[in-house]
């Protein structure tokens, strides 16, 4: 059987020859990033990389653009790269390499780079992806021996459980086996190498790229110790700290993650947030009528109903054209009660399984201008009278300025709750407007320990809240 050459790497000279040159060509490339005037340096840039139609971009604009997934196959092929800013608990920015494109021709060196993801299709030869990563981790154990190299053994919906475990293995195998074999082994198997089996079919993409958002977190150890003081005081059986607008946690308690469990919670946040843009416009409509503590701006009150004789009620009782109809005598009115402001439903009353919150935050609670001067205007045309004085001098809109605050209501979290089995609940809260928290929790806990896991729940959204203001406030420095 002849020999395969999986690099160009042959000899230990060619190998040190290959290195040096990779290192110079790198330091070059730094130079002239270092002049790139629309560098983010607080983003973590991470590179997507592999041969052609491997499936690097189907698994971008699934995971980060809701692309229904049956419409990646008409996907047009990379000719460029393209990047994705994404904000989350850690600002990332997506680097999607061609493959026909070449790692040292991206114009920036590999140490600019905080992780390297490598997809690898399952149904290819993969006999020419394993040279061409063993190819790119020898040039990155020279330049960036601190890089996270992600491997997706990517499109592993068209084979059986059993077929793709063996291939899964296999592949990870002839990788390391060509890493071992490497001239340069000694520094290339100290970096860290992680293998996923990925398919844009099922959650297995949401997990691997949940992991690797999870080693770019630098508050990550912080996370995991909420989480796990929260799971054991307050008898929850598994807890996710989910991004709603990707569908990966960022953070998990340390019992291990079972499949079928993040499916359940990942289907969960799904289904809420396709059903938000329902409710998150609701909020409390002001008083039809309020009132008005300024004498100026109060409706004239009609005088007292006249005898039947007099002219003027008569025109205006009973209609003026020749009629021989007696007139009818006026029916004295009841006082007019005055209503007062209805107050905010309190969170007891509210249904609980409610879907999101109805106070968005504070830019959306404020009603639109063209929204505020309807209002103004129709409460001033109550409010003037016949000589329309209160129109004249504006007193009826500065007191309506007073009645009608356009400051934000206060913030309301969502959350819900569902039995999925008699013996099993999916918890939902959110903790802020792009983190929300997944728990499973025993039916029989849930219901005996609610408010203990609801006061709980509170401290930890305070804490989180604290640590996403530290990151936004790193960020705008």
């Amino acid at each position: 059987m002849p020999a395969r050459n999986y690099g160009a790497i042959t000899t230990p000279s060619q190998a040190s020859v290959a290195l040096g040159q990779a290192a110079t060509m790198q330091a070059d490339a730094s130079q002239q990033h270092s002049q790139h005037s629309g560098d983010e340096p607080w983003r973590s840039k991470v590179l997507i990389t592999g041969l052609r139609r491997s499936g690097k971009t189907s698994v971008q604009e699934v995971v980060f653009n809701s692309l229904p997934p049956k419409d990646s196959f008409f996907l047009e092929a990379t000719s460029k790269v393209t990047k994705l800013d994404i904000d989350s608990m850690v600002a990332l920015q997506l680097w999607d390499c061609p493959g026909s494109k070449e790692i040292e021709d991206l114009g920036v060196p590999l140490s600019y780079f905080q992780s390297i993801i490598f997809v690898l299709d399952i149904q290819d030869d993969y006999y020419s992806p394993i040279a061409h990563l063993v190819h790119l981790i020898a040039t990155v154990a020279e330049v960036n021996p601190k890089v996270h190299l992600e491997v997706f053994v990517h499109k592993a919906e068209a084979l059986s459980d059993e077929f793709k475990v063996e291939h899964f293995r296999h592949i990870q195998s002839r990788i390391i086996d060509e890493l071992l074999d490497h001239p340069a082994s000694s520094i290339m198997t100290n970096l860290p190498l992680n293998f996923y089996l990925t398919s844009v079919y099922d959650h297995t993409i949401y997990e691997a790229f949940s992991r690797v958002v999870q080693r770019l977190v630098p508050q990550l150890p912080t996370l995991e110790n909420l989480l796990n003081t929260l799971v054991a005081n307050s008898g929850i059986a598994k807890a996710f700290l989910f991004d709603v607008t990707c569908l990966l946690y960022v953070a998990t308690d340390a019992s291990p993650v079972d499949n079928a469990s993040f499916e359940l919670c990942c289907d969960y946040v799904q289904t809420l947030t396709s059903f938000s843009n329902l409710y998150k416009n609701l909020r409390l409509q002001p008083p039809a009528s309020p009132i008005s503590t300024d004498p100026a701006a109060r409706p004239t009150q009609s005088p007292e109903p006249s005898s039947p004789s007099s002219p003027s009620n008569a025109s205006e009782h009973h209609p003026t054209s020749g009629s021989t109809t007696a007139p009818r005598k006026p029916r004295p009115k009841a006082p007019r009660k005055q209503t007062q402001p209805q107050e905010e439903e309190s969170p007891a009353s509210s249904p609980s399984h409610s879907l999101i919150s109805t106070s968005k935050a504070e830019g959306e609670l404020a009603p639109s201008a063209g929204g505020a001067n309807l209002r103004r205007n129709g409460s001033q045309k109550s409010k003037t009278g016949s000589n329309g004085s209160a129109a004249s001098n504006g007193t009826g809109s500065k007191t309506l300025d007073r009645l009608l605050p356009l400051e934000a209501e206060p913030k309301r979290w969502a959350s819900s709750s569902a039995k999925l089995t008699p013996e099993s609940t999916l918890a939902y809260w959110q903790i802020t407007d792009t983190l929300s928290l997944v728990c499973l929790i025993r039916s029989q806990t849930y219901e005996e320990r609610r408010g203990l896991i609801e006061y709980n729940v509170t401290f930890f959204r305070g804490a989180v809240q604290k640590i996403v203001q530290l990151e936004l406030a790193k960020r705008n420095r």
